[in-house]
């Protein structure tokens, strides 16, 4: 799939979701096909224009929240994680 036609795709899956702004199933369905941080990036701003527009919508600032804790983890796992330090204690200071 090209760059456009993800593109395309994306911008046809947020059409379904205004379209249907109240169900649930349907925002989850996209935040679902926004497998990367980028994806989620998108998806972020998608819901940001919309609060910027209408800043009391509950719909807006629930997925904008999810899509935020999705992107943290997301980005935790992508740390490298550090070797457990492994302590020796000479054999003067065992009991």
């Amino acid at each position: 799939m090209t760059a456009e036609t993800e593109s395309e795709a994306e911008a046809q899956a947020w059409d379904d979701v205004v379209r249907a702004w109240g169900d649930e199933a349907r925002h989850r369905a996209y935040l679902e096909r926004q497998g990367s941080l980028e994806g989620l990036a998108v998806a972020g701003r998608r819901y940001r224009e919309v609060l910027d527009q209408r800043p009391d919508d509950p719909v807006a600032r629930r997925w904008r929240d999810e899509i935020v804790k999705r992107a943290t983890v997301a980005g935790l796992a992508l740390l490298p994680r550090a070797r457990r330090l492994e302590v020796r204690v000479p054999r003067w200071a065992r009991a």
